[in-house]
């Protein structure tokens, strides 16, 4: 194994060194005979899939959008509208009626000051 390892990587490196121009060449040539075939496959793709499953998904976004979305929303809108207007009308509006016809409040008289007085018991000051 010690004798042969060294002749062993020696042969592998210059098989390598001859093949590695052969296979890159030969890889080359492939790409460049595939990738108009591959282009042609990827347009015919896209114009007979793709394009018309995105143009029909756009057409069923819009139409959900017009049949269900907008007027649902619209719907929701109008119904927070009648129940703010229903709030407004029931409490808010008499509350602020109620408010504005309230005579003012008199003010207070000052309360007159309390003597200060404390207790004690032995040497603490209970108030």
């Amino acid at each position: 194994a010690d004798t042969m390892a060294p002749v062993v990587m020696e042969a592998t490196q210059r098989a390598a060194d001859t093949m590695a121009p052969v296979v890159m060449e030969a890889t080359s040539r492939v790409a460049e005979t595939a990738a108009p075939v591959l282009d042609s496959v990827g347009r015919a793709v896209d114009a007979s899939i793709v394009d018309p499953l995105q143009g029909a998904a756009e057409s069923m976004g819009r139409t959900i959008d017009g049949t269900i979305v907008t007027p649902f929303q619209q719907a929701v809108d109008a119904s927070a509208n009648a129940v703010g207007k229903a709030v407004d009308d029931a409490i808010v509006n008499p509350l602020e009626q109620a408010k504005l016809a309230m005579p003012p409040v008199p003010s207070m008289p000052a309360l007159p000051k309390m003597p200060e007085t404390s207790v004690r018991i032995g040497d603490v000051r209970l108030f």
